[in-house]
């Protein structure tokens, strides 16, 4: 079989509820990786909450964090490092048009630091500040540089219609709200960029084509690598918009393996 790529989301896919990888999924990926195939872990997430994952699945392969806002070489030297920053002056803008009362905290983060507006110990799964220079206060006095990742927290729920009406008076600039654990997160973003765009960089880079691509998601921050690749999985336990632009959903949740079952299905399939 020739060698396929497999781009998988972490939170909701490749991970349990309780933030591990299962024994049967780790020996089936890795099995994969060695016949050839490229494992791609492409997240929201920044590249220190994806590398203990992506060490235990033994992967030599480019990682997409921050919804496709960065794409690391990581065991292909020859990749071409690609990130997409936020200006300081416009964070710090767009913080001020919102105005910090309808705000209960605000995230922004850079290779090596943290912005905080205030302390939050629950924002330790996701943002880890392991061995990242954290700062804390208004983002006008504190914030230095520019950053590769800008997320709020809001107040008032009935007030995110409000925020994100702000936000995208910027152009080419959204707001999209998170679910599950981090539902009270919100994540102001690039509209042209994401994990699809990111995803056809790697494939360009192995030579993979469309024929070739699956992708595994189950949140609206996976739509466009659902849609960009020929089979394009959302978990059971997806987001309805994620299942509309899937082309499949896994028949078991990601407690459950669905990655494999549904991986193990279509390569006999396919075979």
């Amino acid at each position: 079989m020739k060698p396929y790529l497999i781009a998988l989301d972490m939170d909701g896919t490749l991970l349990k509820s309780d933030q591990t990888i299962s024994y049967k999924t780790t020996s089936y990926l890795q099995n994969l990786a060695a016949q050839g195939h490229k494992i791609i872990i492409a997240s929201g997430r920044p590249l220190r909450g994806i590398l203990p994952y992506y060490q235990q699945l033994n992967l030599n392969t480019p990682v997409i964090c921050y919804n496709g806002g960065v794409i690391y070489p990581q065991g292909n030297k020859d990749f071409p490092h690609y990130e997409k920053t936020f200006p300081k002056e416009l964070i710090i803008s767009l913080i001020e048009e919102i105005g910090l009362e309808y705000l209960d905290n605000i995230i922004c983060e850079s290779h090596h630091d943290i912005y905080l507006l205030h302390s939050d110990d629950s924002l330790d799964t996701f943002f880890n500040k392991k061995k990242m220079l954290v700062h804390i206060g208004e983002m006008k006095k504190i914030l230095n540089e520019d950053c590769l990742m800008v997320c709020i927290k809001i107040k008032n729920p009935k007030h995110q219609n409000y925020v994100k009406e702000i936000v995208e008076k910027h152009e080419h600039i959204k707001l999209r709200f998170w679910s599950g654990k981090w539902l009270e997160i919100s994540e102001i973003y690039y509209e042209d960029v994401n994990k699809g765009k990111a995803l056809q960089e790697v494939m360009k880079y192995f030579s993979i084509p469309y024929e070739r691509a699956i992708a595994f998601g189950d949140a609206c921050n996976d739509l466009e690598m659902l849609k960009d690749v020929k089979y394009g999985f959302c978990m059971l336990n997806g987001e309805d918009e994620a299942k509309k632009a899937a082309s499949y959903i896994t028949e078991c949740d990601n407690d459950d393996d669905g990655i494999v079952k549904a991986l193990d299905k279509l390569f006999k399939e396919i075979e």
